[in-house]
């Protein structure tokens, strides 16, 4: 694959399988990590109007997701189980703190 990524043209690229709304994928994760609390603040409005598309990607490479986001969680159950990640919450592992200075 990584042959193919050198003839294609720089841009953007999504992947994924499905358009998900954040309260969807807080319902999946909490699925999967059932202690996993879910807060709604009202006072926030997610104005994201754009749709994901995966045929950029599989146009110029040939790459489809194997895995989906269920696949995903499990693996960092996984790895949470495992303790191979010391803390979580160190910002490398989250861009909460971005998006929440974010206008959404």
């Amino acid at each position: 694959m990584i042959d193919h990524v050198t003839k294609v043209k720089p841009g953007k690229f999504a992947e994924g399988f499905k358009n998900f709304s954040i309260i969807e994928l807080a319902k999946i994760t909490q699925s999967i990590f059932p202690n996993c609390k879910i807060i709604i603040d009202d006072k926030v409005v997610d104005q994201r109007d754009y749709r994901v598309s995966s045929k950029k990607i599989k146009n110029a490479i040939n790459f489809e997701a194997s895995k989906t986001v269920i696949d995903a969680l499990n693996e960092f159950k996984k790895i949470f189980k495992e303790e191979k990640i010391s803390s979580v919450y160190q910002k490398k592992f989250s861009n909460f703190a971005t998006l929440s200075n974010e206008k959404l």
